[in-house]
């Protein structure tokens, strides 16, 4: 399928830094695509994106020492000064302490810079918002932004609508100084003069959804207990007066004044990503 040719692709690209950094996915949104014969669209998203980060990354909840994580050989004393903790001395489990803590400050240090370094290639500054504020106001001077907003805590509101011929695959979304890409909505043409449609980050949070997928492939080792919440959730509508060939919404096309209607709801719950193929020719 379409989505594992995009994590081949993504896992090229981005190496370790996708398996521990920040991921691009949809908040809250309402999304359209309109496909016509002879390849016009129009398309249109408004609602979130998000620049999500795993909780342990970026200030998150770090783990606490406990003086029982010491180990020791059998340091028991007369002068009293021992612990019931692997049998080490209070200077023992200071030591241990310090030395943990130092890796653990060296282990969040090089995690947060993986991150940044991630969230850079699309142009985001995590824990920057003027930052973030300039890039919003970048992005509304482009075509097909009709409005951009930074919101804080990594989510952008975005208010996008773009028309024309469909002569090459049409991606949403391209952000600024993105180098690498997780598709929220994929319309390609093919030869045959039908039009194949995928959202692939509508379903499993995005490139989250992506990254979890990788580790049941044994393509990552990362902890998915730390990964941010699922927060997708919206409505993806395709239109058409074409053929619908092949389609995955549970109700089928509908019909109506603008030809067939394919709709998929989405949330947290949503197991299959939006798929379609359409005959325009």
């Amino acid at each position: 399928m379409m989505w594992r040719k995009m994590i081949g692709a993504v896992v090229a690209v981005a190496g370790p830094l996708l398996l521990t950094g920040c991921f691009l996915t949809p908040g809250v949104f309402d999304s359209s695509l309109d496909l016509r014969r002879g390849g016009a669209f129009s398309f249109a998203y408004k609602g979130e994106i998000v620049f999500a980060i795993p909780d342990d990354m970026m200030g998150g909840k770090p783990e606490v020492w406990r003086d029982d994580m010491a180990t020791c050989e059998d340091n028991s004393s007369s002068d009293g000064n021992s612990m019931d903790a692997g049998k080490c001395t209070l200077a023992q489990i200071g030591e241990q302490k310090k030395t943990w803590e130092a890796e653990q400050a060296t282990k969040a240090a090089k995690a947060a810079e993986e991150s940044k370094q991630f969230a850079s290639m699309f142009g985001y500054a995590p824990g920057d918002d003027e930052a973030n504020q300039r890039m919003a106001a970048q992005l509304a001077k482009y075509d097909g932004f009709r409005s951009a907003t930074y919101a804080g805590n990594g989510v952008f509101n975005i208010d996008y609508a773009k028309s024309g011929q469909l002569g090459h695959d049409f991606i949403f979304p391209a952000l600024l100084q993105a180098n690498v890409m997780f598709p929220f909505v994929l319309a390609r043409p093919q030869t045959d003069g039908s039009v194949r449609v995928s959202a692939p980050a509508f379903v499993g949070n995005g490139a989250l959804g992506a990254l979890a997928r990788m580790k049941d492939m044994g393509m990552g080792n990362a902890d998915m207990n730390k990964l941010p919440a699922n927060r997708t959730k919206g409505r993806f509508v395709l239109t058409t007066d074409g053929e619908v060939l092949t389609n995955n919404t549970e109700d089928g096309p509908v019909a109506g004044p603008r030809g067939k209607t394919l709709t998929w709801n989405v949330d947290a719950r949503s197991a299959v990503a939006p798929e379609a193929l359409v005959k325009l020719r």
